[in-house]
């Protein structure tokens, strides 16, 4: 039994053995900075580049060849995962920079140098998922440079102020529009709400249908959100048309002839957060009948007819009892008429 467990041991630990089996094809290579005036930093295009020289005669490595460096101040060390920013090759005899704005990188292998220190450096090179080469820790990368640091960005502060106002008289029949019932450019047309809508400096805006519109109608004491994206768009004309009467349930409004109403519009991200905002805005009155679709009638459900009533015998009345006692009466008298006759005889 012991010798059982003995070799199960030596099993396990030689499959655990097999993911650093695995790295005896990778090719240990060579790596050093750019050159000894840099050192392998710089503050260059705007981004603080570490720089890791490859020889292209030991290395094939490419834009989509993903590097594990580890870098090591004598204190602390840090390992990031990044494919390069950008590469310089200076031939095929020759070496290749290999850039990485490491400062710009997101979460862990986002990497800030210290000013004025010292960094050795080791590398594993992966191709194609595949572990192609390893450098072992080399010395020789010194950052003398203050490090170009991306400020975080900022918190959006609300949503975009946006700009609305009556076009085109408020509110239309439109007979041309792509949702008439009764087939584009045929009367009565659709009702719709004509908004112009603009930015804060009343240029024009393009919103995106597809996002959650809350259109808020008002007049005196009532007032009505509905769920609603502009059903088409005019943007040489800041123009957004919203068609209120075709909307369903609780996302239709039917406008009154002769109404002033009051307009505000406010659009939803996907996570429900505000993206644009206007300010409630009077003035949408609404000059004519509008065109209510016709609400389809729904079929009566058909009626059980009454089952068949079994026949019953009327109830006896008082007439039908005094007639049952006459019926008697006459009975008996027969009765003793054929008698006195026998008697007799």
């Amino acid at each position: 039994m012991k010798k059982l467990l003995a070799i199960l041991l030596v099993l396990v630990m030689a499959l655990g053995m097999l993911p650093f089996a695995a790295s005896a094809d990778a090719t240990e290579i060579e790596i050093f900075p750019y050159s000894d005036t840099l050192k392998g930093w710089e503050n260059w295009s705007g981004a603080t580049q570490l720089y890791v020289c490859t020889n292209n005669s030991e290395a094939t490595v490419t834009d989509d060849s993903v590097f594990e460096i580890t870098l090591n101040d004598g204190t602390t060390s840090k390992t990031i995962t990044a494919t390069r920013s950008s590469s310089y090759s200076f031939g095929a005899t020759s070496y290749t920079i290999n850039r990485f704005t490491v400062c710009l990188f997101e979460g862990e292998n986002q990497f800030i140098p210290a000013v004025n220190a010292a960094y050795s450096i080791s590398v594993k090179i992966y191709n194609d998922g595949e572990l192609a080469y390893t450098a072992p820790e080399t010395e020789g990368w010194y950052n003398a440079f203050e490090p170009i640091v991306p400020e975080p960005a900022p918190e959006p502060e609300g949503p975009v102020a946006i700009k609305i106002f009556p076009k085109f008289g408020a509110w239309e029949n439109w007979i041309n529009s792509p949702n008439n019932p009764n087939g584009k450019g045929e009367q009565p047309g659709v009702t719709q709400l004509l908004v112009g809508i603009s930015d804060a400096n009343d240029a024009k805006i393009d919103i995106d249908a597809a996002l959650t519109w809350k259109v808020t109608i008002s007049a005196g004491d009532e007032s009505k959100t509905i769920t609603m994206a502009p059903a088409t768009k005019a943007l040489d004309y800041n123009l957004y048309r919203f068609e209120t009467c075709l909307g369903e349930g609780e996302n239709q409004f039917i406008p009154v002839n002769g109404t002033d109403y009051t307009v505000q519009i406010t659009v939803l991200g996907e996570d429900g957060a505000e993206l644009y905002k206007s300010e409630a805005v009077s003035g949408f009155t609404c000059p004519m009948d509008p065109v209510v679709p016709e609400t389809p009638v729904e079929p009566e459900p058909p009626v059980d007819p009454e089952p068949p009533v079994d026949p019953v015998d009327p109830p006896v009345t008082g007439d039908a009892t005094v007639m049952i006692a006459v019926l008697a009466v006459v009975a008996l008298f027969g009765a003793a008429v054929v008698t006195k006759k026998v008697f007799v005889k």
